[in-house]
Protein backbone atom coordinates (compact mmCIF):
# COMPACT_ATOMS: atom_id res chain seq x y z
CA UNK A 1 0.00 0.00 0.00
CA UNK A 2 2.81 2.40 0.54
CA UNK A 3 3.84 2.28 -3.33
CA UNK A 4 0.57 2.74 -4.45
CA UNK A 5 -0.12 5.51 -1.90
CA UNK A 6 3.10 7.10 -3.44
CA UNK A 7 2.09 6.60 -7.17
CA UNK A 8 -1.27 7.96 -6.40
CA UNK A 9 0.32 11.06 -4.50
CA UNK A 10 2.48 11.34 -7.39
CA UNK A 11 -0.25 11.17 -10.33
CA UNK A 12 -2.29 13.71 -7.82
CA UNK A 13 0.44 16.36 -7.56
CA UNK A 14 0.85 16.26 -11.43
CA UNK A 15 -2.50 16.47 -11.79
CA UNK A 16 -2.80 19.33 -9.05
CA UNK A 17 -0.47 21.65 -11.16
CA UNK A 18 -2.30 21.26 -14.00
CA UNK A 19 -5.74 22.38 -12.15
CA UNK A 20 -3.79 25.19 -11.04
CA UNK A 21 -3.07 27.21 -14.52
CA UNK A 22 -6.89 26.65 -14.91
CA UNK A 23 -8.69 27.29 -11.52
CA UNK A 24 -8.23 29.61 -8.51
CA UNK A 25 -6.46 27.72 -5.70
CA UNK A 26 -8.90 28.60 -3.04
CA UNK A 27 -11.77 27.19 -5.14
CA UNK A 28 -9.73 24.11 -5.33
CA UNK A 29 -9.13 23.96 -1.88
CA UNK A 30 -12.89 24.53 -1.41
CA UNK A 31 -13.39 21.76 -3.58
CA UNK A 32 -11.19 19.42 -2.01
CA UNK A 33 -12.44 19.51 1.45
CA UNK A 34 -16.24 19.12 0.35
CA UNK A 35 -14.86 16.26 -1.94
CA UNK A 36 -13.03 14.71 1.09
CA UNK A 37 -16.26 14.70 3.08
CA UNK A 38 -18.41 13.31 0.75
CA UNK A 39 -16.03 10.54 -0.12
CA UNK A 40 -15.00 9.67 3.58
CA UNK A 41 -18.78 10.09 4.85
CA UNK A 42 -19.38 7.52 2.12
CA UNK A 43 -17.03 5.18 3.38
CA UNK A 44 -18.15 5.11 6.89
CA UNK A 45 -21.65 4.89 5.86
CA UNK A 46 -20.89 1.42 3.37
CA UNK A 47 -18.94 0.23 6.20
CA UNK A 48 -21.65 0.66 8.89
CA UNK A 49 -24.22 -1.37 6.53
CA UNK A 50 -22.33 -4.34 5.19
CA UNK A 51 -21.21 -4.73 8.96
CA UNK A 52 -23.24 -5.18 12.18
CA UNK A 53 -23.77 -2.71 14.38
CA UNK A 54 -21.80 -4.72 16.93
CA UNK A 55 -18.69 -5.30 14.44
CA UNK A 56 -18.90 -1.49 13.74
CA UNK A 57 -18.25 0.10 16.91
CA UNK A 58 -18.00 4.09 15.84
CA UNK A 59 -17.71 5.50 19.05
CA UNK A 60 -16.62 9.01 18.63
CA UNK A 61 -15.28 11.14 21.54
CA UNK A 62 -14.58 14.76 20.21
CA UNK A 63 -10.72 15.77 21.36
CA UNK A 64 -8.62 18.86 20.32
CA UNK A 65 -6.22 17.43 18.82
CA UNK A 66 -8.79 16.77 15.76
CA UNK A 67 -9.50 20.02 15.20
CA UNK A 68 -6.35 21.00 15.30
CA UNK A 69 -5.16 18.26 12.66
CA UNK A 70 -7.58 19.57 10.40
CA UNK A 71 -6.64 22.80 10.83
CA UNK A 72 -3.13 21.67 10.21
CA UNK A 73 -4.33 20.23 7.02
CA UNK A 74 -6.31 22.60 5.90
CA UNK A 75 -3.51 25.25 6.45
CA UNK A 76 -0.87 22.53 4.66
CA UNK A 77 -3.29 22.54 1.69
CA UNK A 78 -3.71 26.34 1.60
CA UNK A 79 0.32 26.60 0.82
CA UNK A 80 0.54 23.83 -1.26
CA UNK A 81 -1.74 24.99 -3.94
CA UNK A 82 -1.29 28.88 -3.55
CA UNK A 83 2.33 27.61 -4.43
CA UNK A 84 1.55 26.07 -7.51
CA UNK A 85 -0.63 28.32 -8.78
CA UNK A 86 2.03 31.25 -9.30
CA UNK A 87 3.42 31.87 -12.57
CA UNK A 88 7.04 29.60 -13.22
CA UNK A 89 6.40 27.52 -10.02
CA UNK A 90 7.97 24.31 -10.56
CA UNK A 91 6.55 21.03 -9.60
CA UNK A 92 9.69 19.34 -8.71
CA UNK A 93 10.42 21.58 -6.42
CA UNK A 94 7.34 22.11 -4.68
CA UNK A 95 7.47 18.44 -3.82
CA UNK A 96 10.81 18.43 -3.18
CA UNK A 97 9.81 21.07 -0.04
CA UNK A 98 6.44 19.44 0.43
CA UNK A 99 8.14 15.97 0.56
CA UNK A 100 11.01 17.04 3.08
CA UNK A 101 8.59 16.83 6.14
CA UNK A 102 9.89 13.64 5.96
CA UNK A 103 12.73 15.32 8.24
CA UNK A 104 10.20 17.18 10.73
CA UNK A 105 8.46 13.36 10.96
CA UNK A 106 11.73 11.33 11.89
CA UNK A 107 12.43 14.11 14.38
CA UNK A 108 9.14 13.93 15.86
CA UNK A 109 8.86 10.54 16.34
CA UNK A 110 12.13 9.96 17.80
CA UNK A 111 11.21 12.95 20.48
CA UNK A 112 8.18 12.14 21.34
CA UNK A 113 7.19 8.73 20.17
CA UNK A 114 10.46 6.72 21.28
CA UNK A 115 10.64 4.99 17.84
CA UNK A 116 13.12 2.33 17.95
CA UNK A 117 15.19 0.39 14.71
CA UNK A 118 16.44 4.12 14.15
CA UNK A 119 20.46 2.51 12.29
CA UNK A 120 18.11 1.83 9.18
CA UNK A 121 16.00 4.50 9.29
CA UNK A 122 18.20 6.99 9.66
CA UNK A 123 20.40 4.92 6.40
CA UNK A 124 17.08 5.35 4.29
CA UNK A 125 16.63 9.37 5.81
CA UNK A 126 20.42 9.96 4.03
CA UNK A 127 19.06 8.35 1.04
CA UNK A 128 16.21 10.68 0.83
CA UNK A 129 17.95 13.59 1.85
CA UNK A 130 21.22 13.35 -1.18
CA UNK A 131 17.96 12.45 -3.34
CA UNK A 132 16.43 15.50 -2.85
CA UNK A 133 19.87 16.91 -2.98
CA UNK A 134 20.10 16.00 -6.45
CA UNK A 135 17.06 17.32 -7.71
CA UNK A 136 17.77 20.55 -6.32
CA UNK A 137 20.92 20.84 -8.10
CA UNK A 138 19.04 19.83 -11.27
CA UNK A 139 16.37 23.00 -10.73
CA UNK A 140 20.00 24.96 -11.66
CA UNK A 141 20.13 23.85 -14.96
CA UNK A 142 23.38 21.24 -13.62
CA UNK A 143 23.56 18.12 -16.07
CA UNK A 144 24.57 15.09 -15.68
CA UNK A 145 27.77 15.62 -16.80
CA UNK A 146 28.39 18.40 -14.45
CA UNK A 147 28.16 16.27 -11.46
CA UNK A 148 30.28 13.47 -13.15
CA UNK A 149 33.19 15.96 -13.78
CA UNK A 150 32.76 17.05 -10.37
CA UNK A 151 33.05 12.89 -8.89
CA UNK A 152 35.36 12.50 -10.93
CA UNK A 153 37.66 15.45 -10.54
CA UNK A 154 39.07 14.05 -7.56
CA UNK A 155 40.91 10.72 -8.92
Amino acid sequence: FAFLGALTGSLSELFEKFLMQHINFMAALLWTSVYQILIIGTIIFISMVLRSKKEFDFKYKYKWSILLIAISLLLSDFAYLNALSCDGAMISIISLIRRSSVLISFAGGILFFKEKNLRSKIIDLVLIVVGMFFLYLGTFGLKAQTIEIIFLADK
